[in-house]
């Protein structure tokens, strides 16, 4: 899904919001049509999760990364990085001191509170 698109789904329903135009709306639309139907073709082999998950605070990826304020990443400092994480607007892999640095030991903790957050883990 895009990642800037808020997106409801209820029984009869859909709301999108932060739709670029009608056209983009649709097109949301679509992919949503799409991702509904191939859960429900694959709906026999599904476990369902009754665990209630919440989303971890900014403030828990923050310490999963270096703290030096490099600025490699794009970001000013690292807690901006990880509010821009936290709301999946970048990629993880653009903190280099994590993959390529000094502070790879850090990579396992980044990449699995990357993954509570949903955020699709591909490495360039």
């Amino acid at each position: 899904m895009e990642q800037y698109r808020m997106i409801a789904v209820y029984p009869h329903r859909i709301t999108i919001a932060k739709a670029d135009e009608i056209i983009d709306a649709w097109r949301v639309l679509e992919m949503i049509r799409r991702l509904v139907n191939k859960t429900w073709e694959h709906r026999s082999s599904i476990q369902p999760l009754y665990e209630m998950r919440k989303k971890p605070p900014a403030l828990e990826i923050f310490k999963r990364l270096p703290g030096t304020n490099c600025g490699v990443c794009g970001e000013k400092t690292c807690m901006a990085f990880a509010l821009r994480l936290w709301h999946v607007e970048v990629d993880p892999f653009r903190c280099k001191p994590v993959f390529n640095g000094e502070y790879n030991h850090l990579e396992s903790a980044l990449m699995e509170i990357c993954s509570a957050l949903g955020i699709i883990i591909k490495k360039s």
